[in-house]
Formats: C-alpha cells, sequence, structure tokens
C-alpha cells in the first residue's frame, strides 16, 4: 500500500477516482456512463477501480490498514487471519510480498464495523500471534 501525492499521478488514475465518485453520488448510473463522463475508457476503469482509492474516502468506510511483518515460516500468514476473523474483522484486501532474509511484508485492508475489539486491540492482539514480528496500523481511525 502506497500513500502517493495525486500531483504525480497519472491523469488516467484521478479519472478513475472521478468516475468512482460520479457512481458513489449518482451522478452516474453505470460504469460505463461514469467512465465516459471521466473521460476515460471503460477498460481502463475497471483495470484500476479496484486499486485506487480516495483516501478520504476509504477512512469514512470504517477501513483500516494494517501493515506487517512476518516470519517466513509455515502457517504464520493464516494464523493471522484466523485471529483476524475470530476479532469479527473482515478482510478487504491483502498483500504479501515474496520473503526476503527470512520474513515477508503483509498489508491488509480490514472493514471495522463488526469487529469486537477497537483497531489498537486488534492491533496488540494480532502483534502476539506466533511469527508476527511486528505490525502497525497505517491508515484508517
Amino acid at each position: 500500500m502506497l500513500l502517493v501525492d495525486s500531483a504525480v499521478l497519472p491523469a488516467t488514475i484521478l479519472k478513475v477516482l472521478e468516475a468512482k465518485r460520479l457512481l458513489s453520488t449518482a451522478g452516474a448510473k453505470t460504469s460505463s456512463e461514469a467512465a465516459r463522463m471521466s473521460g476515460i475508457s471503460r477498460s481502463a476503469f475497471y483495470r484500476y477501480k479496484d486499486c485506487v482509492f480516495d483516501y478520504n474516502d476509504r477512512a469514512q468506510g470504517n477501513i483500516i490498514t494494517l501493515h506487517a511483518i512476518l516470519r517466513d515460516q509455515p502457517g504464520v500468514l493464516g494464523a493471522l487471519i484466523r485471529e483476524c476473523s475470530q476479532a469479527g474483522a473482515n478482510i478487504l484486501t491483502l498483500n504479501q510480498s515474496i520473503p526476503q532474509s527470512g520474513a515477508a511484508a503483509v498489508s491488509m485492508s480490514i472493514r471495522t464495523p463488526e469487529l469486537k475489539l477497537e483497531p489498537p486491540e486488534l492491533v496488540s492482539a494480532l502483534s502476539n500471534v506466533p511469527g508476527v514480528i511486528r505490525i502497525e496500523q497505517i491508515l484508517g481511525e
């Protein structure tokens, strides 16, 4: 997960965000209409729509993003996912890098309304999962 200044993004990415805004505010009825109104192709919209988010929209949607460093051992990621599930977390995205020097970076976006714990308590619980070297909340409330 990256946080990038919109000034350096290609115009297509910004137009995808505009199309998503049009859909969410009923300014457009379909994805095709939103893409056309934003000046991009439908294929460009579909290529990026699930990968590009406005930070403020995500924060308002009760979504947090966690970043963890996990030991490169069988079952560590599975145990982390199980702990999230037991806490009522709905994992929306999960990305794991290729392990280097015995550890792998993992980022997860989690929808929080069903959480049984407050986000700091979730981070604390996840930090106790065997094989978790470090975990922190990097986005969201």
